[in-house]
This record gives C-alpha cells, structure tokens and sequence, in this order.
C-alpha cells in the first residue's frame, strides 16, 4: 500500500511524498529548498556574476546549474565534492536538479574557478542585496563575534593566540543584530587577520 501527499506543483506536475521503499532519499529538505528558490532567485541571482570562459561546445552542465548543485549540498551538509558520487543517483537530487548530478571532477573544476575577482563580485553582489533591503530600517545594529579554530602543523594565516593558548584562526562573523544575516564572508582574510591581531 502507498501512501501519496501531493507537497506542490511544478508547472503541471505535482510533487509527491510517498512512502515507499522503492525510491529513498535521506535529504527531504531538499524539496524546501527547491521552493525557496523560485521565491528569492538567490541562486539566478548570483550566477549572473560567475564568467564562464568553456568552449560551448563541450558544455554538458552551465554554471548555474553547478552552483545550484554545489549550494544544495553544502546546504544538506555535503561540503566535500566527493560526495556527489554518494548523491549521483539520489532520485530526489535529480528530481529538484531536473537532471543528473555534475560529477565530482567537474563541480571540482567549478569550485576552482572562483578566483579571487570571482569571490568579491560575490561579496559584492551580496552586500548590494543587504543594502537594498535596508530601506525604511531606522537603525543597523552589528554585532561582531569571534570564534577560536584550532589549527594543526604550518597551516597558512593560522597564529599564536595568547588567550586561548593555542596556534589558531580566530576568525569574525559580522551579523545584523535585527535579521541575523551573516555579513563576515564579505571580509577579506587579509583584513580578518589585521583586525584580530590590532585587537
């Protein structure tokens, strides 16, 4: 016996959970994701920034589809690119993808082609979304907060913290006290480790 809850439609086509041991995937949230997109186009958003230098001819996956796969599995808690090789045939995976997944070669190929430039169009982009949605807030309260993370042998930037006793990053999170929207992944790591060693 099957069980069938229609969650939402896509166009014509309505999504269902069903309970039935034919088809399983670990990642339901997957589907809550897949609905916040449409909604905020944070992803749409932010693959306009990403330059895509390939030969057009040999591309299977575009940008955006692979930082909608990338963004979808760190979201789900999936940070190395191997694991798209546990996630290949997820069915809930290619259902909200629309398609298979980018092999771990190439998300791994994606990921190293954010260079620096790549990253402050992002930091950018991001901070130019926050202002926008500043309008008619009478007061930004920022809160700074830092946090201790041991490092282990001659990893680059890490340093001696005295209070703490230990080689470490210490890194800052900038949030917004209002919304709690975290801002720090706009800092540069060269400015991160001046303000923390000026302290």
């Amino acid at each position: 016996m099957r069980n069938k809850n229609t969650l939402f439609y896509r166009g014509k086509t309505s999504v269902e959970l069903t309970f039935s041991s034919s088809e399983i995937s670990s990642d339901g949230s997957l589907i809550m994701l897949e609905k916040l997109e449409p909604d905020h186009r944070l992803i749409h958003y932010y693959s306009k920034f990403l330059l895509d230098t390939r030969d057009s001819r040999f591309i299977t996956y575009s940008r955006r589809y692979q930082l909608k796969q990338r963004v979808y599995m760190i979201m789900l808690g999936y940070q190395d690119a191997n694991d798209v090789n546990h996630l290949q045939n997820d069915p809930l995976f290619k259902d909200v993808l629309q398609g298979n997944l980018a092999s771990q070669p190439t998300i791994s190929r994606f990921e190293n082609s954010l260079d620096k430039q790549a990253v402050f169009k992002f930091c950018y982009a991001w901070l130019y979304k926050y202002v926008l949605s500043l309008s008619g807030r009478k007061r930004i309260v920022i809160d700074v907060d830092s946090t201790d993370d041991p490092t282990h042998g001659s990893q680059q930037l890490s340093m001696f913290n005295g209070y703490y006793g230990q080689f470490m990053y210490n890194e800052l999170f900038f949030h917004d006290g209002d919304t709690e929207l975290d801002y720090s992944s706009c800092t540069p790591p060269e400015e991160t480790v001046i303000l923390i060693n000026g302290m």
